[in-house]
């Protein structure tokens, strides 16, 4: 309390609020008997920035008063909350509106940053075969860096700890990382390591981390855990995509180059699909045979129509 008086109520403004909170305090001035309210920054003694919400009452005409009433009370926890709801909110919606895994992990790594503050970070994905940890996408670090963490065996601490499946915030050089020097040069503070579980189990990680915060504030410590469930979920999708697509390029080479005739028709005989073998056998392109009817086409005899 002894810092604080005799201060200016200005000093402890963000500079960009200062014109702001003049302009309210003149018009607060100016209107006898009338309440008012703006929002500012004001800086906390260890050196961030809260926002208050500052209420004002005129009682300049009130004899046993005769001032402005101020009082403010700290909504930054409100605003972060509102906030990381917007951003959840739009991060569903955008992971929502493709399938592609690159893009989907562009989407969630970008976001994640931006939630959290942090300036870098990369996205690991679980090879599901041999439990290994690889790189997806990264961003803010530097190229030297990246080659040092392309990967990471079951083995390492950085699996056992996704394999927890609980977050981590801590500073870089106090962690259970494979610290070596040449990591140790890229000069990262603050980090989170967010495992990304689908059904209870790991399928990938985020690894966030900034060059200038040295501890994680706790706005990030909330914000970034509550997006996990949309990017679990958006890529579990994308590897059930990937995996259906794989399943039908195998049916479509052996589909193609079966030595067996292969026609798919409806209900109607009319022809949906043909393999090369099917074409050579009656001597029409797949062009000529698909949309047309079996019993039209003229290459089944007249006398096998009913039993067709």
């Amino acid at each position: 309390p002894d810092e604080i008086p005799g201060r200016s109520i200005f000093s402890l403004l963000h500079p960009d609020d200062v014109e702001e909170a003049r302009a309210a305090l003149k018009l607060a001035c100016s209107r006898p008997g009338v309440a008012g309210s703006v929002e500012l920054r004001v800086r906390h003694a260890d050196g961030s920035w809260r926002v208050h919400e500052a209420c004002s009452y005129n009682l300049l005409d009130h004899p046993l008063v005769r001032g402005v009433v101020v009082n403010s009370r700290d909504i930054t926890e409100r605003r972060e909350m509102e906030r990381a709801l917007r951003m959840q909110g739009e991060l569903g919606m955008r992971l929502g509106a493709t399938d592609d895994m690159e893009e989907i992990c562009e989407i969630a790594l970008r976001t994640a940053m931006e939630a959290t503050g942090m300036d870098s970070g990369c996205l690991y994905l679980l090879d599901e075969g041999g439990g290994e940890l690889r790189l997806a996408k990264h961003a803010g670090l530097s190229k030297e860096f990246v080659e040092l963490v392309l990967s990471y065996g079951p083995d390492t601490p950085e699996a056992s700890l996704v394999e927890k499946g609980e977050a981590v915030f801590a500073r870089y050089a106090e962690t259970e990382f494979s610290l070596t020097p040449a990591r140790l040069a890229e000069g990262l503070k603050a980090v989170a390591l967010l495992p990304i579980l689908h059904e209870g189990r790991a399928i990938g990680c985020l690894n966030l981390a900034s060059h200038r915060m040295e501890v994680a504030p706790d706005s990030s410590r909330r914000a970034a855990p509550a997006m996990m469930g949309h990017i679990s979920q958006a890529l579990a999708r994308a590897r059930l995509v990937e995996r259906l697509r794989e399943s039908e390029e195998r049916y479509r080479l052996l589909h193609d180059h079966a030595g067996e005739a292969i026609y798919t028709f409806d209900r109607d005989l009319r022809l949906l699909s043909v393999n090369r073998a099917a074409c050579e056998k009656v001597g029409y392109t797949e062009e000529e045979l698909l949309g047309r009817n079996v019993l039209e086409l003229g290459i089944l005899h007249p006398g096998d129509f009913e039993r067709v």
